[in-house]
């Protein structure tokens, strides 16, 4: 077990979106063992589907290069979903200009450290949404 990094003052839902699988297993492990709900997807596409069920995902965590739909793309459809629109994403990826490309609330570049991928996520989980 990872013991490093602050857990959340609630279970918060993520959603892992990333075509790598191991990268969704060993994200996904690492946030259950910490405290958080995972749910996981494996492009743009499976991923909206994902996030208009009940109970809604928290935050989703996002790579922007995959098949069928990528990042970018998932990102535009996501806001133009009112239910969903407001859902912070964190995204981990090669790309640098990321965060101001697609209006992210944080981005980390890949490979990524596991305590600071921890600390994002708590930081983006725990702020007040408006």
């Amino acid at each position: 077990m990872v013991t490093f990094g602050p857990k959340p003052s609630k279970p918060h839902r993520v959603l892992i979106v990333d075509d790598d699988e191991s990268a969704r297993i060993t994200f996904g492990s690492l946030l259950e063992e910490h405290g958080y709900v995972v749910e996981t997807a494996s492009n743009g596409q499976e991923a909206l589907r994902r996030i208009q069920k009940r109970p809604p995902v928290d935050l989703i965590v996002l790579d922007l290069f995959m098949p069928v739909m990528d990042g970018w793309q998932f990102r535009e459809e996501q806001k133009r979903i009112p239910a969903v629109a407001l859902i912070p994403v964190v995204v981990v990826s090669a790309a640098e200009l990321a965060t101001q490309s697609i209006d992210a609330a944080a981005h980390l570049e890949k490979p990524v450290a596991f305590e600071r991928l921890l600390e994002e996520i708590w930081r983006v989980s725990e702020r007040p949404r408006h």
